[in-house]
């Protein structure tokens, strides 16, 4: 193997910048750990719309799961992301009942977590993907 030459996981599409796409991914997860179990005052205002905290859960997890249907390429990579991204939701939500004094676990937490992902499963690959293609193709 060539210094410098970029090594591709197996389960990754063929980019040129693999590695940058997957950190972002990762890069996501950690977001969603520390959005989850800080205390709400050290967070952003929640949107003024009714539930407004699940519009939040479905977003992220849209957003988290397009990115694993629009980087991974196997069928078998994307499953994993996705049930690794549904174990994720439901610690995250049994974390904040444990571990914190002012968050709470909900059921319909994970409902829109759940929504999330499988509108991701549905578009992701559509909307995410051609737009990761486009970058990683344009840059340098």
């Amino acid at each position: 193997m060539r210094l410098g030459k970029a090594v591709r996981p197996r389960a990754l599409r063929a980019f040129r910048w693999p590695r940058l796409w997957l950190g972002v991914w990762i890069f996501g997860w950690v977001l969603a750990v520390f959005g989850s179990l800080l205390p709400a005052a050290l967070l952003p205002p929640m949107p003024n719309l009714p539930e407004g905290d699940k519009w939040l859960h479905l977003v992220a997890y849209f957003l988290l799961g397009g990115w694993a249907m629009a980087i991974f390429g196997p069928a078998w990579a994307r499953w994993r992301a996705m049930l690794g991204l549904a174990a994720l939701g439901l610690v995250l939500e049994f974390a904040q009942a444990l571990l914190t004094s002012n968050r709470f676990g909900e059921g319909l937490d994970l409902a829109a977590n759940t929504a999330g992902l499988v509108l991701a499963w549905w578009l992701g690959p559509a909307t995410l993907g051609r737009w990761i293609d486009a970058v990683d193709r344009n840059l340098g």
